[in-house]
């Protein structure tokens, strides 16, 4: 047996308990079992909790809080005694590692990606608070930089889909001229009785440069050159992150 070993915890004041002496309760009188493992067991409710946290004290070097004045006494081996008032001020002959939801709590992320059972777990107060940084910084600052970025794609989306339009609707304005003047059969235009939309647009590309420039917000130059902007949006955010 170590003269380190706990040998019994006497219980002033701390949630539940209220002057509780190990050997003055029924059944509980022996002090700890001089072995590897103590067990202790109860009802939900019963203090279960509570009791974890006074090792947790030892580990943490202070005391919980929201627990008003709390007053206990932890006897070792040795006659040693650590009094509650003393954890966070004296240097402590024991170290303890507690298991417990304030563990989870403190230590444990949970990476979930709605799927189902799709989780990851990191473990460690430093990494636990590095993901909580991470986390805050994906929320605050890449998500409203996403959500501008989908807003750019659709905006590119919607003025594509006019393109589009556009185009077909010229296009097909180009097939009913074409056949107007395939009709017509001037054999000066049409050679073989054959004349499409092919023809008419090597007409336009011809003469193109006599035509007048009258230049439309919504062409195909606007919507390449708002994909030029929106590629250089994403290379300055990244660069950022």
């Amino acid at each position: 047996m170590s003269d380190l070993e706990i040998k019994k915890i006497d219980i002033k004041d701390f949630g539940c308990y209220k002057d509780y002496k190990q050997h003055s309760q029924s059944g509980i009188g022996n002090d700890f079992n001089d072995g590897r493992i103590n067990i202790f067991y109860g009802r939900n409710y019963s203090g279960k909790s509570t009791y974890s946290k006074i090792f947790q004290s030892i580990e943490l070097k202070q005391l919980p809080e929201k627990y008003g004045d709390i007053d206990f006494e932890i006897k070792l081996a040795n006659q040693i005694f650590i009094k509650s008032n003393e954890i966070a001020t004296h240097a402590l002959p024991i170290d303890c590692k507690v298991f417990n939801q304030r563990f989870i709590d403190d230590n444990i992320y949970l990476h979930n990606d709605n799927k189902l059972n799709s989780f990851q777990i990191s473990i460690g107060s430093d990494t636990n608070e590095t993901l909580k940084k991470i986390e805050n910084i994906r929320l605050n600052e890449l998500k409203p930089r996403n959500e501008k970025l989908s807003q750019i794609e659709s905006d590119i989306a919607e003025k594509q889909q006019k393109t589009k339009i556009s185009k077909d609707s010229l296009d097909s304005k180009l097939r009913t001229t074409a056949s107007k003047i395939k009709n017509l059969k001037n054999p000066s235009v049409v050679v073989g009785n054959k004349y499409d939309i092919r023809d008419i647009k090597k007409e336009f590309e011809k003469y193109s440069a006599h035509f007048p420039i009258l230049p439309l917000q919504d062409d195909e130059k606007a919507v390449a050159e708002l994909e030029k902007n929106v590629e250089q949006a994403k290379i300055r955010i990244l660069e950022k992150t």
